[in-house]
This record gives structure tokens, sequence and C-alpha cells, in this order.
């Protein structure tokens, strides 16, 4: 089989099995709408690629569990740090392209883009204070 399908059928796989067995009915609203600018593959490059400053990209479900956990803590850390790093989402049902561009196996998974380069990426559900810290020491 040939390693591009072979990769693909294993990302498939992954974010098919998602976060658990509490998983709600497709198409579910999270509790908390994603923070920042919606990416999908048509804006990537303009939105996070190209952006002046930091760019935060979370990697979501609507099913997801621990990515409705998080979107209120990334919606204070949104009005908290705005001025210094741009918040964006990549709902990847809808943009499995990007999420196998970037190997993203389990979400929630923020991934921080900075001058058009991944710097360091988080993953699962963190608390306000945990992440906060984590942006902060990576924003030096």
């Amino acid at each position: 089989m040939p390693r591009l399908l072979t990769r693909t059928l294993i990302v498939s796989a992954l974010l098919l099995a998602g976060c658990g067995a509490d998983r709600p009915r497709q198409g579910t609203a999270p509790a908390h709408p994603p923070v920042g600018v919606g990416i999908t593959q048509a804006n990537f490059e303009k939105e996070v690629l190209k952006a002046e400053q930091p760019v935060l990209v979370d990697f979501w479900a609507t099913w997801c569990g621990p990515c409705r956990l998080i979107a209120p803590v990334l919606g204070e850390l949104s009005t908290e740090m705005g001025a210094k790093l741009k918040f964006a989402n990549v709902d990847i049902d809808k943009n499995a392209d990007l999420a196998q561009r970037f190997e993203v196996s389990a979400i929630p998974c923020l991934i921080l883009f900075k001058g058009g380069k991944e710097v360091a990426r988080a993953l699962g559900a963190q608390t306000k204070e945990q992440l906060s810290s984590w942006l902060n020491e990576k924003l030096k």
C-alpha cells in the first residue's frame, strides 16, 4: 500500500476515534464557539503562514468533549493576549487536509506558529493557567 494512503488511513482512523466514547451526535454545536479566525485550506497561508504576529491554531471538532471544555479558556486568553497573539481554529471534520498536513492525531491540538513556522504544540484540554504559562514561555 502506498505510504501516503497508509498515513491517510491511520490519521483518518485516529480522527474518527476522537476524544472518547462520550461523543455526541455528529454536527452538535460546541458549548462555546471556537475562538478566532476560522481557518481553511483556502486562507491558511494568508491567515497563519503570512501573519505578522504569532498565531495559535486550535485543531478541534464539534463532537470533541475536551475541545468544548477548552474553548472558553481560549476565549479568555484571546481577550487577554489578543494584542500579541492571533487566535485561529481549524474544524478537522471540514478541513481534514490541514489536520493531515500537520499530523494532528489527537484533539484538541494547539499549534503555535511564528514567522510561518510551527514552533510549539500542546495536546488536550488544559487550564487557563497552564495554557497562559505555556504561551508566555513560547512567545519570549
